[in-house]
């Protein structure tokens, strides 16, 4: 099974972000989108609605309104689908999704965090976020994968509280330098933040993935790839295809 996140900053880079999406289409079976307002929720839509089944959250805060979009390819079978941040004060906005594939049962959480403060770093708020998913997850016996757009720095202890709960970080697992891109920085040139984006999973022993962060600037944050596979453990091989060239 084949993921690809990305926040796509309300299509600030419409025309590249377009043709992203359409070369990877064929070869995607799960796309998750944040900052999908209506506008450009609706013309992603209507490029993959002959091949995709889409799903749509909508969660609004004092500070920000959350829009997250899940594109699932209509071969795969749809069990349910929920929204685990819903009723969490201050926190961002979640769609989960779960899906059976090859006698497997997997729920992909799509991901956007709260954005302020602009710092990154622990709040109440966003510890009650990480929290909140991480008990959600608890009553999901099948793998689970968080991915998306955070707004959190990798020191923070509403990251790392993810491993100690037993999930895989791919960010830091394959040691991949930056999710942003100098779309970000030149927006925001006294607080370079290298960071932002993540990829947790956490299955059973059969599982096997393969992670890469693209190098493709279509929006101010990078695209993530996750393939996820289930064979036995002799034969799992993990491998990072790590492709983004980090620049000053």
């Amino acid at each position: 099974m084949k993921i690809l996140s990305l926040n796509v900053a309300h299509g600030m880079l419409e025309a590249k972000l377009f043709a992203y999406i359409s070369q990877h289409a064929t070869t995607t079976d799960v796309f998750c989108f944040q900052e999908t307002d209506p506008a450009i929720r609706d013309q992603i839509t209507e490029r993959l609605s002959d091949t995709f089944m889409s799903y749509h959250a909508t969660k609004q805060n004092d500070d920000a309104e959350y829009f997250v979009s899940t594109y699932v390819r209509k071969e795969l079978a749809v069990l349910e689908t929920q929204t685990p941040l819903e009723a969490i004060a201050g926190a961002g906005n979640a769609l989960s999704i779960t899906l059976s594939e090859e006698g497997k049962s997997i729920t992909i959480s799509n991901v956007h965090g709260a954005p302020y403060p602009g710092h990154k770093l622990d709040t109440p708020e966003r510890l009650a976020q990480s929290h909140g998913l991480l008990q959600f997850a608890e009553t999901r016996p099948e793998t689970h994968v968080f991915i998306g757009d955070f707004n959190l720095l990798p020191e923070t202890e509403s990251v790392q509280v993810f491993s100690k709960q037993g999930f895989d970080d791919l960010i830091k697992r394959f040691n991949i330098p930056t999710t942003r891109n100098a779309v970000a920085w030149d927006r925001f040139p006294d607080n370079k933040q290298l960071y932002a984006d993540y990829a947790f999973v956490r299955g059973d022993g059969d599982i096997t993935y393969d992670f890469s962060v693209d190098e493709d600037v279509v929006s101010d944050h990078l695209p993530l790839r996750l393939e996820l596979g289930w064979h036995g453990v002799e034969e799992a091989v993990m491998h990072a295809s790590m492709k983004v060239t980090q620049q000053a």
